[in-house]
């Protein structure tokens, strides 16, 4: 039944109603009769709806769920896992469209975004093997592009960039066959009947106009900044720009898939100048018309990098004695020669452009408290800032996107800086800059907006904060709550909130309420959120969801982040994590939690010498589901089914309770585990276990099968078993097989 206020089960009421003789209904002294017409009424309620549906149910972008596995019978297609309804809706789709372009490389890469909604692209492998050279062979790229291979796959080591590609998705060497059967890594990838499937789990999440952290000084007085709003190194994502495929396929270009941005990616830039931007220099009084005539020496020339337009250029001028154009002027000819199909072009803005959401990177400055203007492409280049600084000629701004740094060269560090960027990550798991849905609505008064300081708000029986944007806040005042309190931030906005003691939040009455939702909580050193309770008062529930608390770590300039702990110190009937990255949770001796649900989540304690364990519960029961615990795990009581722990787990009550399609430390003591198994190693289990990495929290290529396949319906155990990987793989590979031309073998690796 359709969630619509149509009102036909009153409607329907009402005439059954009165199709009933009046003596009986005025008979109907208590209401059982009435009652009755009620019942049937939402039944014909039921059936009206269902026959409304009926046209809709013929069509695959709107019937019904059940509809689909019919639709798909018509069509005749292989139909894959139930447990991704996405992915079978998108298949009986698309399935006449595959079939008319069966074996085609647009099906087939079109078929990795279709079936698991990542990203990828397809090599022909038999395109890598090293041959003899023959007078079919086109000349070598003389642009430079960054996905050029040399000719007959002769390395040129003059180009260290090609070593870090080998093996990758644009690898530019060229391998000897291998007929061995591919296990993964580089083992039997080579050979003429091998396709390989790259794939990019990962996702880009856009952060747009944030405030960046200012690091200490340079040898040159100049302040780098890093574009996390907590001060740690993280790699800043390619927002996937892959075009539409409309007007013919081709394969993606390296900067149009969500991966990290190499500097060489960043830097990458192709001119080209045209008649028509000289006329245009030269009307606006750009160049003069003697340096027009030089500038047309190069006209239609492409010039692979700025270095290379600015030393034919400086070669040209000198060779008429013409003198050559300022500053001012050389920017303008890189604004409007750069070619569109190049990274720097795509990943950057042009000036004056504010759509933030059309670029990857974009850095907005002011000299003062003023609306940021972007940084344009032509005045800013990539460098690697790790470990100092570089101030390159003509540039305002360095960008190292590799490590989230950036630098203004020269000039008075701006005053207002803002940031827009994205940073990858496997799913939806704490705060972040996507969309949460079911949010309530807060009067004006309660939305706090443009950074600072975070007051308490008036008290009430709804107060509230929701933070508007991605700025930074702090300090944050201690808080009390009354009837309920609500700590929120909008959607697809990530603010980190800063804190500089710890931050105490007391219940002043009985069953109070407090809900947590979409807030960054950090910290310069370790601090401590405390739950507690004036007299007399308790919490009767406790809800944090789509949070970050940060774990801690070190920043870019090796000083230590958090961490925050969650310190239960009061009575608490219900509390709730769903979707949070928190660092350790722990029931202090004066506290106690009835309940403590952890859902889908990342719990992780750095230092287990001072914290000893990640999730501590001496009293009450926890239940978990979908979690991932980095640390020891120690409760009175348990029901835990696809938690992921790499410590121990002690459970005092084995008698109760039930562990199932679980992993832990072989020391443990837990209760009933049903189809669990012990972690011998837990080194190899993730690809990063720094919080701020990519890959934090991602099982690793090598984990083993029974973790990445061990969860309930084959899922992965962790936090990222509602992403179901395995179950998308398995589909992936099924329409593959299903479409790939006669003889070729499909390979798939994983690039994030």
């Amino acid at each position: 039944m359709p969630d619509v206020n149509d009102r036909l089960p009153q409607y329907y009421a009402e005439k059954l109603w009165e199709l009933i003789p009046p003596f009986y209904r005025d008979e109907d002294r208590s209401g059982v009769l009435r009652a009755l017409v009620e019942v049937l009424a939402g039944q014909a309620a039921v059936l009206r709806h269902s026959t409304d549906r009926l046209w809709d149910d013929v069509f695959i972008d709107l019937c019904d769920g059940w509809a689909v596995p019919y639709l798909g019978d018509l069509v005749g297609t292989r139909m894959v896992s139930a447990l991704d309804t996405r992915s079978r809706r998108t298949d009986v789709a698309n399935t006449i469209y595959y079939r008319r372009r069966a074996g085609t490389p647009a099906v087939l890469e079109g078929l990795t975004a279709d079936i698991t909604g990542w990203e990828g692209t397809v090599v022909e492998e038999f395109r890598q093997l090293v041959r003899m050279p023959h007078g079919l062979d086109t000349a070598p790229a003389a642009t430079g592009r960054l996905t050029a291979a040399p000719a007959h796959g002769l390395p040129d080591l003059r180009r260290p960039r090609g070593a870090r590609l080998a093996y990758g998705a644009w690898d530019e060497y060229a391998h000897l066959p291998d007929t061995r059967r591919h296990r993964g890594g580089i083992d039997g990838r080579y050979g003429i009947t091998k396709l390989a499937f790259h794939l990019y789990r990962l996702s880009a999440f856009a952060v747009l106009r944030a405030a960046p952290r200012l690091l200490a000084a340079d040898s040159g007085g100049r302040r780098r900044f890093t574009f996390d709003p907590s001060g740690r190194t993280v790699a800043l994502f390619a927002t996937s720009s892959r075009p539409d495929f409309t007007h013919g396929w081709r394969r993606a270009l390296e900067w149009e898939l969500p991966a990290p941005i190499s500097c060489e990616v960043l830097g990458h830039a192709e001119y080209l100048i045209t008649e028509a931007d000289i006329l245009a220099w030269t009307a606006d009084s750009t160049t003069t018309v003697a340096q027009a005539g030089v500038l047309r020496l190069v006209r239609g020339v492409p010039l692979a990098g700025e270095a290379a337009l600015r030393t034919r250029l400086a070669a040209l001028f000198a060779a008429a004695a013409v003198s050559p154009p300022g500053v001012v002027a050389m920017r303008r000819i890189l604004a409007d020669a750069i070619i569109a199909d190049c990274g720097k072009a795509t990943l950057l803005p042009t000036a004056g452009d504010a759509g933030a959401d059309r670029w990857s990177i974009m850095v907005e400055a002011h000299p003062g408290a003023g609306t940021p203007a972007p940084v344009a492409q032509e005045v800013t280049t990539a460098g690697n800032l790790a470990g100092g600084s570089v101030n390159p000629p003509d540039t305002v701004l360095v960008i190292d996107a590799e490590n989230g740094l950036g630098v203004f060269s020269s000039g008075t560090q701006p005053a207002t800086i803002r940031v827009s960027y994205a940073y990858g990550f496997a799913g939806p798991i704490g705060a972040g800059s996507y969309r949460r849905d079911g949010l309530p609505t807060v009067p004006a008064t309660a939305r706090l907006g443009g950074g600072g300081a975070v007051a308490a708000p008036a008290t009430g029986p709804d107060a509230a904060i929701s933070i508007v944007d991605s700025l930074r806040y702090g300090p944050v005042a201690d808080l009390n709550a009354g009837p309920r309190l609500l700590l929120q931030a909008d959607g697809e906005q990530r603010p980190y909130v800063e804190l500089d003691a710890d931050l105490v939040i007391t219940a002043d009455g009985p069953d109070s309420e407090l809900t947590l939702d979409g807030w960054w909580l950090g910290s310069r050193g370790p601090h401590v959120i405390r739950l507690a309770a004036a007299a007399g008062a308790n919490w009767s529930s406790v809800r944090i969801a789509h949070c970050t608390l940060d774990p801690g770590g070190p920043d870019a300039d090796g000083a230590a982040l958090g961490p925050v702990t969650l310190s239960i110190e009061s009575s608490v009937s219900a509390l709730v994590l769903d979707a949070c990255i928190t660092g350790p949770v722990t029931v202090a001796a004066t506290g106690f939690v009835r309940t403590l649900t952890a859902t889908d989540s990342i719990i992780h304690t750095i230092d287990p010498a001072t914290v000893p364990e990640a999730l501590r519960q001496p009293d009450g029961e926890l239940r978990i589901r979908g979690c991932t615990v980095i640390g020891d795990v120690a409760a009175r009581q348990i029901e835990a089914s696809e938690l992921l722990c790499t410590g121990r787990i002690r459970v005092e009550d084995i008698q109760a309770g039930c562990v199932r399609f679980s992993a832990f430390a072989p020391d443990s003591q837990v209760p009933r585990a049903y189809q669990s198994v012990e972690i011998a190693d837990p080194r190899a289990l993730f690809t990063s276990q720094r919080f701020g990495d990519p890959g934090y929290g991602q099982l690793s290529d090598i984990a083993p099968a029974a973790l990445a396949r061990g969860g309930e319906n084959g899922t992965e155990i962790g936090a990222f078993h509602r992403l179901l990987n395995p179950v998308k793989l398995d589909s992936l590979r099924a329409k593959v097989t299903e479409f790939l031309p006669f003889g070729l073998i499909p390979l798939f690796t994983t690039e994030t």
